[in-house]
């Protein structure tokens, strides 16, 4: 459902079925990664970035998926720096 809601650009509905699916499982980092970006398009970067190192700390160092997260960790920290 965090994915359906993510696709039809619902960003709260997004953020409640993740946090959901990340308390029943903590070791997903899909999970946490759609959350992540369900924040960031929300317009919430402090929490995305956040979530998003979470993220990336939980893919195991082969996967793509990590620098996936490391790529979007940069591109939030340039988002709230400009902020700043």
């Amino acid at each position: 459902r965090g994915i359906i809601a993510y696709d039809d650009k619902n960003w709260d509905e997004a953020i409640a079925h993740f946090a959901d699916a990340y308390r029943a499982d903590a070791k997903r980092p899909e999970t946490v990664y759609y959350l992540a970006l369900a924040y960031h398009h929300k317009g919430e970067n402090q929490i995305a970035r956040q979530v998003m190192e979470v993220a990336y700390n939980l893919f195991p160092e082969a996967d793509k998926r990590r620098n996936d997260a490391n790529r979007w960790m940069r591109e939030l920290d340039k988002i709230l720096k400009q902020k700043a």
